[in-house]
C-alpha cells in the first residue's frame, strides 16, 4: 500500500508531538497535519486518508466528534484513540462510524497496524475492547460466538470442530468471518485467542450449549456447576 495522509489530533501538545514523531518515522506514514481541536481540525484543507482522533478533547462532545468529522469528509476514515476507553465510548464511535480504535498504551507497532488497516479499507480493535463491541455492535452468530468461546479456552480448529460437530474446515470459515468482523485479519493465532479471553471473560469457564447443528449436536460442556453434582448410578 501507497504512503497514506494522516491528521493526528489531540490536544495535549506533548501527546500529539509524541504521535507525530512516532508516525514520521515508520515507512508508508504521511503526517499530513497536527491539529488540537476539532475545529482547527476542520480547518485542514489537504487530501487526507485517515484522522487518528483523541476522544477527549477540549470544546466537544466526545460522543459526537467522530460523526462530525466524517460528515465533513465523508471519505476519510477516522481511527479513534483514547487514554481511557468505556464500554458507551467504544460503542458509539463505531455507531457513527469510526473504523478503528485504540488506546494510548498501544505500541508503535500496534499503532501503525491500526491506519494500515483502517486506510486499506479494513477494521481495527484493540483486542481489550473487544466486549464492547461484540456486545454492542459486532453481530456474531451463534456458531461464530461458539467457535470462538472454543478459541479462548485454548482449542486447536480441530479440537473445536470435534467438540461442535463440525469439518475443521468449517471452523476455519466460521473464524475467518470471525476475524474479518473484528478487526483481525492477518493477526496471529495469539491475538485471535486474546480477543476471544476479553470479549467473553467466562469463556475458560463453561461454554454455552449450541444445539443448531444439522443433527443437534453442541458444545459439550468442559464442567458441571457447583451445587450441582450428577447423581450417583446408585442413587437413582
Amino acid at each position: 500500500m501507497g504512503s497514506m495522509r494522516c491528521l493526528v489530533v489531540d490536544d495535549d501538545w506533548f501527546t500529539r508531538q509524541g504521535l507525530t514523531q512516532c508516525l514520521r518515522s515508520v515507512g508508508g506514514v504521511d503526517v499530513a497535519g497536527e491539529a488540537a481541536s476539532l475545529a482547527e481540525a476542520l480547518e485542514h484543507d489537504g487530501p487526507l486518508d485517515v484522522v487518528l482522533l483523541d476522544l477527549g478533547l477540549p470544546g466537544t462532545c466526545r460522543r459526537t466528534a467522530t460523526g462530525t468529522l466524517l460528515h465533513e469528509w465523508p471519505d476519510v476514515r477516522v481511527l479513534v484513540i483514547t487514554a481511557h476507553a468505556t464500554g458507551p465510548d467504544v460503542v458509539q464511535a463505531f455507531a457513527e462510524g469510526a473504523s478503528g480504535y485504540v488506546t494510548k498504551n498501544a505500541s508503535p507497532d500496534e499503532l501503525v497496524r491500526a491506519l494500515q488497516a483502517v486506510a486499506a479499507g479494513g477494521t481495527y480493535v484493540t483486542p481489550d475492547l473487544a466486549g464492547h463491541l461484540l456486545n454492542g455492535t459486532f453481530r456474531l452468530t451463534e456458531r461464530q460466538r461458539a467457535v470462538l468461546r472454543l478459541v479462548g479456552m485454548g482449542l486447536t480448529n480441530a479440537d473445536a470442530a470435534r467438540e461442535l460437530c463440525l469439518t475443521e474446515k468449517t471452523v476455519e470459515n466460521y473464524l475467518a468471518a470471525v476475524r474479518g468482523a473484528c478487526g483481525l485479519l492477518n493477526r496471529p493465532r495469539s491475538e485471535l485467542t486474546r480477543f476471544a479471553i476479553e470479549s467473553d471473560p467466562g469463556c475458560l469457564l463453561e461454554p454455552r450449549r449450541h444445539g443448531d447443528g444439522p443433527d443437534g449436536c453442541g458444545v459439550r460442556r468442559g464442567r458441571r456447576r457447583a451445587g450441582k453434582e450428577r447423581p450417583s448410578k446408585r442413587s437413582r
